[in-house]
């Protein structure tokens, strides 16, 4: 059975969907690392890794670049407000957003009117999916992800993966919630759908996935069910100080 969210139906929400490879921004860490708040520089800093405090600085100004296209803000002024666990949102409201990382790749989404979740995962060599899958999906998905050609199996895992991790960021209770307590399901005609839902939270009424060219995939959850994903040039979507020179 799929639920949906009384939030927004019968009118479509356009969400803007942007993928970066945050690794080339890398020239400008110093400017970017300014537009940061003194509370993103922090957390920036509690990563072991250089690598990560510096892809974690570069995704946190690029999502602010990204928001100041859509709001009279500049990137550095933009407030953000914290959920129980860590989900930002907008100090005004204005905009509902949603980021996710991996390695090295950025995916930012943004709606007015949707509550809004997403994931992006890129494929990691020597993984054993098959294991996560039985540990942390539940029957129904597991049913569904093993009844695939095995050909098509690891492609299925990642599909379902990112739109759990979709579904856990929409609500904002992260991994707080399990991945075990709700289930998705990919069969049918009209794409993938919440089929088990034990929390008191409302679940997204909107669910929606693509592959990446370069492996993995992007999946988004939303709270509106009749929803646009437009997908946009990561160039045109950034503000033009964003740029890096040519």
């Amino acid at each position: 059975m799929a639920f949906h969210a009384a939030k927004g139906e019968g009118r479509k929400v356009r969400v803007e969907l942007t993928l970066l490879d945050i690794d080339k921004l890398a020239p400008r860490l110093e400017a970017f690392s300014a537009l940061l708040s003194a509370d993103e520089r922090a957390r920036a800093q509690r990563f072991h890794f250089e690598r990560d405090r510096t892809r974690f600085t570069l995704g946190r100004a690029a999502l602010r670049h990204v928001l100041s296209g859509h709001l009279d803000h500049p990137p550095e002024a933009i407030v953000f407000t914290y959920g129980p666990q860590r989900k930002p949102a907008l100090e005004d409201g204005a905009m509902d957003f949603n980021a996710s990382g991996s390695h090295g790749l950025v995916a930012i989404a943004v709606a007015r009117g949707g509550v809004l979740g997403v994931d992006v995962e890129r494929p990691r060599p020597n993984t054993d999916w098959p294991g996560i899958a039985r540990r942390f999906f539940a029957p129904l998905e597991q049913e569904e992800l093993f009844a695939l050609p095995k050909a098509r199996q690891e492609e299925g895992f990642l599909r379902l993966w990112t739109l759990k991790e979709a579904v856990i960021k929409f609500t904002g209770r992260g991994l707080g919630q399990g991945l075990e307590s709700f289930a998705v399901s990919l069969a049918g005609d009209f794409g993938p759908r919440v089929a088990g839902w034990s929390s008191e939270l409302s679940p997204p009424a909107a669910l929606w996935t693509r592959p990446l060219d370069t492996g993995g995939h992007v999946s988004l959850a939303c709270a509106t069910q009749d929803i646009e994903v437009v997908l946009c040039d990561p160039v045109e979507a950034l503000s033009p100080a964003a740029l890096l020179d040519q």
